[in-house]
C-alpha cells in the first residue's frame, strides 16, 4: 500500500472425489477423462449447488473442470484482495466438503491421496493493481506478457523461492510428490474449446512450486503467479 500498490489473487484447487468400498477402503466416483463432459454430469447435482451457493456466500466461481485424475476435479476461485481470496478459499473447501457428504461421497484437496493416482496442486494466482483496484500494473502492453513491475515481481518470487517453499510444501506428501525447482514461463492459455463449466481464453504467466499446500496457520502460497 506505501507503494501505491494491492495484491490481487485467485484460488485455483483440484481435489478428488471417492466413495467408501469397506472398511477404510475408497475407491475415485468415477474413471472420467480429462475435460469429458461425462465426468462434470455424474457429479453436476454437487458442482451445481456448491456455485450456487458459493455465490450466495459472496464467493464468485469462474470455473470447474474434470481433471485428468479418476474422479478428480479442479474449480477456479475468482480474484480478489489477497485476503478475502484466501478466506474465500477457505469457504470453498467447507462448502464443497458438505455438499459431498450430504451426496454421499468424500472429497480431499490432499496433495496426494494415493500413490498410484494423479496428485492435487494448488495454484494461486498473483497480480499487483493500483489502490483502486482498477488497473493491473504487473501486465504489460501488447504482446509483452509482463510489465517492468510484474518482472520484477516475479523475480523476487524466484529470488525466494527456497524460502517460500519451505512455507508450501508443509506435508511430507507434498515434498514426496515432485522434486523440481520452481520454474517461470510464459504461454498463452490453450484456446481450444473444452466442456468444462466456464472455459478460459487469454495470457497465462506461470512460476509453479509443484505439490503446494495450505491451511489455516500459515502464509498463503506462491505455486503460481500470473493471471489468465
Amino acid at each position: 500500500a506505501a507503494e501505491g500498490l494491492s495484491v490481487v489473487s485467485a484460488f485455483e484447487a483440484e481435489c478428488h472425489v471417492y466413495g467408501k468400498v469397506g472398511d477404510g477402503e475408497y475407491e475415485p466416483a468415477n474413471f472420467d477423462g480429462l475435460f469429458s463432459i461425462a465426468g462434470l454430469d455424474r457429479q453436476y447435482d454437487i458442482w451445481k449447488s456448491a456455485v450456487h451457493t458459493l455465490r450466495d456466500m459472496g464467493v464468485g466461481v469462474t470455473q470447474i473442470c474434470k481433471e485428468g485424475g479418476p474422479a478428480q476435479y479442479e474449480l477456479n476461485l475468482r480474484h480478489a484482495p489477497a485476503m478475502k481470496s484466501v478466506d474465500d478459499y477457505l469457504t470453498m473447501k467447507e462448502v464443497i466438503r458438505y455438499m459431498t457428504r450430504q451426496a454421499g461421497w468424500i472429497v480431499t484437496f490432499m496433495p496426494k491421496p494415493y500413490a498410484h493416482l494423479f496428485g492435487n496442486g494448488l495454484h494461486v494466482h498473483l497480480s499487483l493493481w493500483d489502490l483502486d483496484g482498477k488497473k493491473d500494473m504487473s501486465a504489460g502492453e501488447g504482446d509483452e506478457p509482463l510489465s517492468d513491475l510484474g518482472r520484477w515481481f516475479t523475480g523476487g518470487c524466484l529470488a525466494h523461492a527456497a524460502a517460500i517453499t519451505a512455507v508450501v510444501r508443509v506435508a511430507l506428501r507434498s515434498s514426496r510428490l515432485r522434486r523440481r525447482f520452481p520454474r517461470w514461463a510464459s504461454r498463452p492459455a490453450s484456446a481450444k474449446p473444452t466442456p468444462t463449466l466456464r472455459r478460459r481464453t487469454g495470457k497465462r504467466r506461470s512460476c509453479r512450486w509443484c505439490g503446494a499446500r495450505w491451511g489455516p496457520g500459515f502464509p498463503a502460497p506462491i505455486p503460481r503467479w500470473g493471471r489468465s
